[in-house]
């Protein structure tokens, strides 16, 4: 057999509901296997998505495989018995007694699973299953799209002449607007059908299927009370009656989120919708797409699904997946507040506090701010504004990767003049909501720093004064560092003296590297200052090296230490002969020689 590593049409189906487009695929490539297969007398009798192979995704190429039950026709229909797959069978392989219309049964089965999601009969097991087939037909009402449901209900007939084949299977295929979706079984002529458009629900299940396609009048049609007199005097149910009736008595709630609680009563396994659109990961993060780029109108639904708690109600349904995808959107809001908050305080602290004029003896202060606190320029966005930007962030990593290298080369020529944003923390550790924050805040910093620059280049007296001060500075650090340096550093209070020098030593260089010209004999000045900076730098590591050491001979040669080494060399020595005593005598005398070697 041709070797097939994409798998079965099983690994298709698991990832939830298939695009309409994809079913048609499918339809198309195991209806013609069928037909082929037909057209030689030969029923498949265990059509099922595991026995679908897969030779290509794009485009969709099928291979129907596992004849191993399969039978030759040779009448009008074939007795048949053996196993086969419940889930997948027709209703007439109760009675052992089939013909190719079986095969189309099953094709529907997995056009119906594809559709929803699931398995119409998952979790039930056989004896369930098979009284389901003898007694009721399969429910397609919770197939949303019209044109599949059509297709459902003609391939899942329990009479087997009325079911479609590969005919009618074509012409659904074709669009073909003469093929009449047909009913399983009579409608009871007493009953006033609810009508919306050209919709004729006659069960609650029909009703809330069509209240979700259309809607605006569904959400209208339930606070009425339209719909509440249909159950009572068409349907007779008084207990959905009363579920609607409390749901209608909910107070701060609005018309859609009725809608919403109704259906999910009704039809707990609908595809989750909401304002008639489709609740998928797929299509929340499309949405966050377009909130994101400013699209008001999808802002507005993601904030309408957040603000009324959809994705709870769904996630009590029993939809788990919607529970786990609720507490990540939650989260990264919690946590965009969190970081917001913490550079709007620093941003405030960086505002109120006397700043230096660039080295001078001068400080400037920001009065009008202090008088009137806090500018609203640094309030957090709504956040409406904000579930676009916190879903593609929690999401999405790639997005939170292009967004993080577009932030790191806009300030890679700002320097380090907005210590506000910086309390955020280096670009590059920052976690997927902090990027996004960053992103947010980015106009205001550069804002900031071109305002600092701005101020700087208007003062050059200053400038060159707060220069100048900082050129002193440093070579009075320096002379301090020189006459250290010829002193004794055996002592720890010597080595603590050097470092604080090196430390001042640091601040003044990096003070005039930032204030000094950047052209000519000053440029070249500045390279060598950076020199010396690093120079200052490694000499610390060195200090903490010699640190390091003299805490370690301290334990070593400790008092009690040594008594203790003393007495086991005695001891090893009296022990020992006399070659192997002076042995063992010169190796502990080369080992305390060397510790008091590595501390000089």
């Amino acid at each position: 057999m041709e070797y097939l590593p994409q798998g079965s049409l099983r690994q298709l189906l698991e990832s939830g509901p298939v695009s309409v487009d994809r079913i048609r695929e499918i339809v198309s490539e195991i209806g013609e296997a069928l037909a082929r297969v037909q057209s030689m007398q030969i029923l498949h009798r265990d059509l099922k998505p595991e026995n679908v192979l897969v030779r290509a995704l794009t485009p969709l190429s099928l291979v129907l495989t596992d004849f191993g039950i399969a039978s030759v026709r040779m009448g009008t229909q074939h007795f048949t018995g053996g196993a086969r797959t419940t889930r997948y069978a027709a209703p007439e392989a109760l009675t052992g007694v089939i013909d190719e219309r079986a095969d189309w049964w099953s094709l529907g089965m997995i056009v119906l699973e594809a559709a929803v999601g699931r398995h119409p009969f998952e979790g039930l097991n056989e004896q369930i299953v098979n009284h389901q087939l003898a007694t009721k037909p399969v429910d397609v009402r919770t197939v949303f799209h019209d044109e599949l449901r059509k297709l459902c209900r003609g391939l899942l007939m329990r009479d087997p002449r009325a079911r479609w084949s590969w005919t009618e299977v074509q012409r659904w295929l074709a669009g073909d607007p003469t093929l009449v979706e047909i009913q399983e079984g009579a409608v009871n002529s007493a009953l006033r059908a609810y009508r919306i458009a050209d919709s004729q629900c006659t069960t609650a299940v029909d009703l809330s299927v069509t209240l979700v396609k259309h809607w605006q009048i569904g959400a209208k049609d339930l606070v009425r009370g339209t719909v509440a007199t249909w159950l009572e005097e068409q349907l007779h149910d008084h207990n959905l009656l009363r579920k609607l009736q409390d749901i209608l008595d909910v107070r701060g709630v609005s018309d859609d989120w009725r809608l919403l609680k109704f259906v999910l009563v009704v039809v707990p396994g609908i595809p989750a919708v909401w304002k008639g659109t489709p609740l998928t990961r797929e299509s929340l993060l499309i949405a966050a797409r377009k909130a994101s780029n400013g699209d008001r109108a999808t802002a507005a639904w993601l904030q309408s699904i957040h603000s009324e708690g959809v994705l709870e109600a769904l996630a009590q349904s029993g939809r788990t997946e919607v529970s786990a995808f609720r507490k990540q959107w939650l989260q990264g809001l919690e946590r965009f507040a969190e970081l917001w908050e913490k550079a709007r305080d620093a941003e405030d602290r960086w505002r109120r506090e006397p700043k230096a004029w660039y080295g001078s003896s001068q400080v400037v202060v920001d009065v009008h701010y202090a008088l009137y606190q806090q500018s609203a320029r640094m309030n957090q966005p709504p956040v409406e504004r904000l579930h676009g930007h916190v879903l593609l962030a929690v999401c999405l990593p790639a997005f939170v990767s292009m967004v993080r290298s577009h932030l790191i080369g806009q300030i890679a020529d700002s320097g380090d003049i907005c210590p506000w944003f910086e309390s955020l923390g280096p670009l590059h550790e920052l976690d997927a909501v902090g990027v996004i924050v960053a992103q947010l805040l980015l106009p205001l910093a550069l804002e900031d720093m071109a305002q600092e620059k701005k101020r700087l280049a208007a003062a050059p007296y200053q400038g060159a004064a707060a220069s100048e001060d900082g050129t002193g500075q440093l070579q009075r650090e320096i002379k301090g560092v020189v006459e250290l340096l010829r002193a004794d550093l055996r002592s720890q209070g010597a080595r603590l003296q050097l470092r604080e020098v090196l430390e001042d030593l640091q601040n003044a260089g990096f003070k005039v590297i930032r204030l000094a010209p950047a052209e000519g004999e000053a440029a070249r000045a500045r390279s060598s200052l950076g020199s010396l900076m690093s120079a200052s730098i490694a000499m610390q590591a060195e200090l903490d090296r010699v640190d390091a050491i003299e805490r370690i001979n301290a334990i070593w040669f400790s008092p009690r230490r040594l008594l203790v080494g003393s007495a086991l060399l005695l001891g090893l020595w009296s022990l020992l002969p006399g070659l192997y005593a002076f042995a063992l005598l010169a190796v502990a005398g080369a080992g305390f020689a060397w510790r008091h070697t590595v501390l000089q």
